[in-house]
């Protein structure tokens, strides 16, 4: 068990001192017996605010997932559903050494025998040509497909497909996912969701940043499937 000493700078920012190295690092119920005093810069010591506090880092795991908008989620369009991850304690962790990232990813595929080294400044490969796994291969993997088989529904009684464009060479990124009405409408009703559960407005990315055509649509098909 392990004390904790609270200490709030001038900028408001809260550092949490460890008087007892020996603190759980696993999931159990850890009880904070004591916070000596609470301070802010220009205001009187405070009494301790987490005295005698049980926290329960399973129920704040599960909570964090999925609990908290439980409640407020309901008609996912199929085959979208709300799933409760299995939770269980860890019988002992390894300890994690910090240190400075690295300018490299590596990713990996279960269909490709090497992995692929990636700038991470850059997100490509230190040739120069995209990652298997980036939105670019992705797009152009869709692209192939989507030229030989047609459209099908993710499920029947779902809203109908629209139809696609006739020249595919210049469908953007973003305009294909909206292609997708089922996944549209599912994550529609999630952000909806956390708007009805006071848990904010979902961040969303600049729009700019999926409109983008793809760029490898001649490319070997050996490649792109590897």
């Amino acid at each position: 068990m392990a004390t904790l000493r609270y200490r709030a700078r001038f900028r408001g920012e809260m550092k949490i001192k460890r008087r007892f190295r020996q603190v759980p690092a696993t999931f159990k119920n850890v009880s904070i017996v004591e916070a000596p005093w609470l301070w802010l810069p220009g205001c009187p010591p405070l009494n301790p605010v987490l005295a005698n506090e049980s926290v329960n880092l399973i129920y704040n795991t599960l909570r964090a997932i999925c609990g908290r908008i439980e409640g407020y989620i309901s008609a996912l369009p199929p085959p979208y559903q709300l799933t409760r991850p299995l939770l269980a304690r860890a019988a002992s962790t390894e300890a994690r050494t910090p240190a400075r990232a690295p300018s490299f990813s590596v990713c990996w595929s279960i269909t490709s025998p090497l992995p692929e080294i990636i700038n991470a400044t850059t997100g490509k490969l230190e040739n120069g040509h995209p990652s298997l796994l980036c939105k670019q291969s992705m797009f152009a993997r869709w692209q192939y497909l989507v030229r030989r088989l047609p459209l099908l529904p993710q499920d029947p009684s779902g809203p109908p497909l629209p139809p696609l464009p006739k020249n595919l060479d210049y469908l953007l990124y973003n305009e294909a996912k909206a292609l997708c009405t089922t996944y549209q409408v599912a994550k529609e009703t999630l952000t909806s969701a956390f708007e009805r559960a006071q848990l904010g407005r979902w961040i969303k990315k600049p729009i700019e940043q999926d409109q983008f055509q793809c760029e490898i649509l001649e490319a070997d098909p050996a490649l792109l499937f590897a």
